[in-house]
């Protein structure tokens, strides 16, 4: 519920939202559609045969939405989602719930770190006008 709220805020400020992840792109936009959060996103990117590591798709999605790097945010929950970010040149937010562990986020050095749902609020909305 918190995460639906945060989504809804997100989009109403004019966040382009984009899903990158390693999970097999026909999988991931089967999940998002079935929790009914998939039209909160502009695209969902995953694994493909052409690419399976984390900063090959997130560079799939920079490249053919033609977006800024200086402002584009990866939000993730483990140390392979703060890598491929980093790998990308664009911010990392580390989340402290999810599967990663909050030492393997800090250990990354993220730009950000969220401990709730709601501090991704004051994160991006403070950053993208900023």
């Amino acid at each position: 519920q918190d995460i639906e709220s945060v989504l809804h805020t997100l989009n109403r400020n004019s966040l382009q939202l984009f899903v990158t992840t390693s999970k097999y792109e026909p999988m991931a936009k089967q999940m998002l559609k079935n929790l009914k959060v998939d039209h909160y996103f502009k695209g969902i990117y995953g694994s493909t045969a052409d690419r399976f590591l984390k900063a090959e798709v997130i560079k799939t999605c920079i490249e053919e939405n033609n977006l800024d790097t200086m402002y584009c945010t990866i939000i993730g929950d483990t140390k392979y989602d703060m890598i491929g970010g980093k790998l990308t040149s664009i911010n990392t937010l580390g989340v402290t719930w999810g599967f990663g562990s909050k030492n393997d986020l800090i250990d990354c050095k993220p730009n950000f770190i969220a401990n709730k749902p709601f501090d991704l609020l004051d994160i991006l909305i403070k950053k993208s006008i900023s």
